[in-house]
């Protein structure tokens, strides 16, 4: 495991329930927060939940796509 994070995870050890990870790099240390973490802390990682919470905004405003919609490329 990283230094780093064990440094940054040691003060949170026994305190933290849920952690909010906001960098949208997080998700690809993944396995080094699990490990960092006790099992019984849950993480939520920005890069994750963004597109989700868009995607519902979208579709409950009307403004999602047709699934067989295809996007447009201009250089």
């Amino acid at each position: 495991m990283p230094a780093a994070v064990r440094e940054y995870a040691e003060p949170l050890t026994g305190r933290l329930r849920h952690g909010i990870l906001g960098c949208t790099h997080y998700p690809l240390l993944r396995p080094v927060f699990q490990r960092a973490f006790r099992r019984d802390v849950t993480s939520s990682f920005s890069a994750d939940e963004t597109p989700a919470r868009v995607a519902e905004t979208l579709a409950r405003k009307g403004f999602d796509n047709e699934p067989s919609r295809e996007g447009t490329y201009r250089s």
